[in-house]
Order: C-alpha cells, then structure tokens, then sequence
C-alpha cells in the first residue's frame, strides 16, 4: 500500500519551478510597460506632427503643460473658436501635456518640435516652479499588472482633450506630488529651442495655473518664489517672455482635489487663458 507521505510534492520541487515562473511573469510585465511607455511616446510625437501638418497657413499655438492643462483648459476646438471670435483668423491649436511632465525630457522625446514653428508656445508656469514627483519604477509595474490582470485596453491613443475623471479628492498633500524645485540647468534643451523658435517670429507665454487659493498664496508666500524667478529671468535673458497670471484665488469647489481645475473652475480661467492668448496673437 502507497504512504501518502510520499505522494506529497517535494517543497523544494515546488520552489525550483515556482522561480522560473515569475522570472517569466516579470519579464512580460517589463516587456509590456516598455511597448505602453513606447507607444504612448510615439502616439503624442504623431499628434503633435498632424497638428502642425494639418495647420497650413494656420497660425499655430502649442501649449506645454502638465496634468494642470488636461483639467485646466477647455477643449483644442473651443480655444480656437475663442481665437477666431477674437481675431478673425482661425487658429490651429496643439495641446502637448504630461502628468508630471518635465519641460526638458519632452523635447527631447519629441524631434518632431526641431522641424516645426509655432506661432505661440505657451508653457505652464508650473513647469519652471516644481519637478512632479517621480513614480517608483516597482509601482509602475504593478499598475501595468493590474491592467493586464483586469484585461484593461493597454495601448490608448494621446487624446488631450479628453476631460479627466476624479472620483475622490486627494488623500494626501499637494506637497507630495513634486520632487523638488526646478533648476535652471534642465531648461537649457527648453531655451535653445526657444530660441531658434523666437528668431521665426514665435511669440512665448508663460501662465500660472490657479491652485487652491489657500495652497497659492503659500506657494508665492514661500522662498520657492526666488527660485521661479530666477528660472523666468534664465529664459528671458534669451527669449521675449510674457508672464500671465490670472490673480484667481478660488476655493475647493473650484477643483477636484485642490490643484486640478474641475469644470466649473476651467471655464472661468479659460476666460483668462483666451484673452491672453489672443493678446499675444494680435501682437503677430
């Protein structure tokens, strides 16, 4: 008679196998990131170029932003309507945006931008103020994971006016969505490029997105100031720059989760945000 002791896999055996197996699940898992982080680089780099192409005589606004201008701005067709009241002229414009974008590793993953030349640049002040704050490689990954455990569609077009959804506030401060200040050495790829722009006749803007009116005033309250001013002074030193800001101090009703504008705070800055533009343009 069989001892069912000895019908008993081997621990051992389990683990040699077990090893192997989440090398290969890992492995997929970094294979899988890397085609999404790649894809989603080339789909913005396609958008950008179709923007351009697709302008002809057009002027052509192209906006830098983070997540600030996915939540802040109404969409590309409405700004251009705003334009063209305005003006007269229709108006082609590019929204390039990034949650926690940094200024200077978007130009460099986008060749496209040494071959163009925008009538506005418009840059998020944010941008010159505060680096987002970097998302540990290990939770990347396990996000992507989840993705593909839930059979989430992986490879999603850029589509920059699609309207963000929030479903809570955030649960922790606004201070732990940035990594530290903004030096002005990671803006020297930002200025070249400005500056062979600026000499095509490109006019730049930079705008303040509104935050909380309790977290802006701490922000131009606080010594990160000085250092936003010497970012400013580091552009213009090279480039015209025009600074824009809005002087909103709105309440939480006004946002998602005290940074990013909700619909009722959008529509009240894009007010601003299109007489700046249009300003700008008229100055052509």
């Amino acid at each position: 008679m069989d001892n069912p002791a000895q019908n008993k896999f081997p621990p051992l055996a389990v683990w040699i196998l077990l090893i192997p197996a989440v090398a290969v699940v890992f492995a997929w898992i970094i294979f899988t990131d890397r085609s999404v982080c790649l894809y989603e680089r080339a789909s913005r780099e396609s958008f950008v170029r179709n923007g351009f192409q697709t302008a002809h005589n057009e002027p052509v606004v192209l906006i830098f932003g983070t997540s600030l201008v996915e939540s802040g701005l109404s969409h590309s067709d409405s700004l251009a309507s705003c334009i063209e009241r305005e003006t007269g002229q229709s108006t082609k414009v590019i929204k390039y945006w990034q949650e926690s974008g940094i200024l200077s590793a978007m130009i460099e993953e986008m060749p496209v931008l040494q071959r163009v030349q925008p009538s506005l640049v418009i840059v998020e002040a944010n941008m010159l103020f505060y680096r987002g704050a970097d998302v540990p490689i290990l939770t990347r990954y396990g996000g992507t994971f989840r993705n593909m455990l839930a059979f989430k569609k992986l490879l999603n077009p850029y589509e920059p006016d699609i309207r963000p959804v929030y479903l809570q506030a955030l649960s922790f401060p606004i201070w732990d969505m940035r990594n530290g200040m903004v030096d002005s050495s990671e803006l020297v790829t930002f200025r070249n490029l400005a500056e062979r722009w600026q000499s095509g006749g490109t006019r730049f803007l930079l705008v303040n997105f509104p935050i909380e009116k309790g977290l802006e005033s701490k922000k131009w309250e606080s010594p990160d100031t000085a250092e936003f001013d010497r970012n400013i002074d580091y552009l213009q030193r090279k480039i015209p720059l025009v600074y824009a800001d809005p002087h909103l101090r709105l309440d939480s009703t006004y946002f998602f989760d005290k940074a990013h504008l909700n619909d009722k705070g959008s529509a009240i800055f894009c007010e601003f945000f299109c007489r700046a533009m249009v300003d700008q343009l008229k100055k052509l």
